[in-house]
């Protein structure tokens, strides 16, 4: 069942400013604790790295990155790693999951042949309700999208997502977040693409063409939801990479300054119901990043990861038993390969701090790979359990 629930800056602070005042003077009675709030951020991984195609000298080569990185998404086959992204979400039983890189790959309009022509999110779903679950998706916001006139007078679509599954026995409402970003809101009004984002040029495939513009748009999205009539925000995000541009020293500016638009956006849109916000997603920052101190105009780039712990959010991991590293990222391009996870960049934050936290990394065992021998994805994912007062 859909709620509807629109959030407008000015309204949320003056409810705000109403609620704390009448705090003050009589004691308001306390939100039902939800039984456990069970939540997992997944990055599906596109199936190759195309950061390497910014950096083609001509279009020739250009189209041959591309080639490339279709014969890689290929042997990556999400129809297979679909079935293991699926069985993580199965056995954890999330109430709501925040999905990155979900991908649609079409080849002259189609999703054939597949792979690499397919819609992730449409084979993940299929491969949740073949292993008994129900979920859907009921938020979505769309980031990376070309179409590139490829060999033979074939046309090849990309769009990339970020998208918020429910299980099916969650209640939900949308949350309008146009008032934030009306120039940059997404079609069901409900996630915003960031203002800054990477972008590279491409050179013309001739004299008379002007260069190809790539955007690689980063957003965010969000949903209310009711976990035994427990309200709770959700709001899934993927941030840019830390260094976008290897050769630039300022361009993890970037992503900080997406940051710095999702804790602004998170404190001036809190959650109307009186629950705690939940921010999940893959945010390319963790624990260990510093500040880069630079001259103007850029300053000191504060890192994402430390935005949001200065912002007032509880990052789940640390607060569960226990002292295991964490680590989520990241296993090799063509995800064959044995590594060592070295990063903790996949996250569960919450804005009030939980009474209890248990969470697992999903993903990282070798009985997780894929008959073929693929890794679900390049990243691990994150599941977490969380009870509140």
């Amino acid at each position: 069942m859909m709620k509807s629930s629109t959030v407008h800056p000015k309204k949320g602070i003056v409810h705000f400013a109403v609620v704390l005042t009448l705090a003050l003077i009589i004691q308001l009675p306390a939100l039902a604790g939800a039984e456990e709030l069970r939540v997992m951020t997944r990055n599906l991984y596109l199936g190759a790295e195309i950061q390497s195609l910014a950096a083609a000298g001509s279009y020739e080569e250009f189209l041959d990155g591309v080639e490339d990185a279709l014969m890689q998404i290929a042997a990556n086959n999400f129809s297979e790693r679909a079935e293991a992204l699926a069985a993580e979400i199965v056995e954890k039983k999330p109430h709501l999951v925040g999905l990155q890189e979900v991908y649609d790959f079409k080849l002259n309009g189609g999703n054939y042949p597949c792979p690499p022509f397919c819609d992730y999110l449409g084979e993940l779903l299929l491969q949740i309700e073949a292993q008994g679950a129900s979920y859907r998706p009921v938020a979505t916001v769309k980031n990376f999208d070309i179409t590139i006139p490829f060999f033979d007078g074939m046309i090849v679509s990309v769009l990339d997502r970020d998208v918020i599954l429910v299980r099916d026995d969650v209640e939900t409402a949308d949350v309008d977040v146009s008032g934030f970003c009306p120039d940059r809101v997404s079609d069901d009004k409900n996630g915003c693409n960031y203002q800054l984002v990477a972008s590279a040029e491409i050179p013309p495939p001739d004299e008379s063409s002007d260069p190809l513009t790539i955007d690689f748009t980063r957003s965010f999205v969000a949903i209310d939801a009711w976990i035994d009539d427990y309200p709770v925000r959700v709001v899934n995000t993927h941030l840019e990479v830390r260094y976008p541009d290897p050769d630039n020293p300022f361009s993890p500016f970037i992503q900080a300054a997406q940051a710095q638009e999702l804790t602004i956006f998170l404190q001036l849109f809190p959650n109307e119901e009186g629950g705690p916000t939940l921010l999940l997603g893959d945010i390319n920052s963790s624990p260990a990043d510093e500040p880069i101190r630079t001259q103007l105009p850029f300053g000191t780039i504060v890192p994402p990861y430390m935005q949001l712990v200065n912002a007032g959010y509880f990052d789940a991991w640390p607060l569960r038993p226990g002292k295991p590293k964490g680590f989520t990222c990241c296993f090799g391009e063509d995800l064959s390969e044995k590594a060592d996870l070295y990063e903790r960049i996949d996250i569960i934050f919450s804005s009030e701090k939980p009474n209890r936290v248990r969470a697992n990394v999903v993903g990282n065992s070798p009985s997780d790979r894929t008959d073929s021998g693929l890794w679900p994805s390049d990243h691990a994912g994150l599941a977490g359990r969380l009870r509140f007062p």
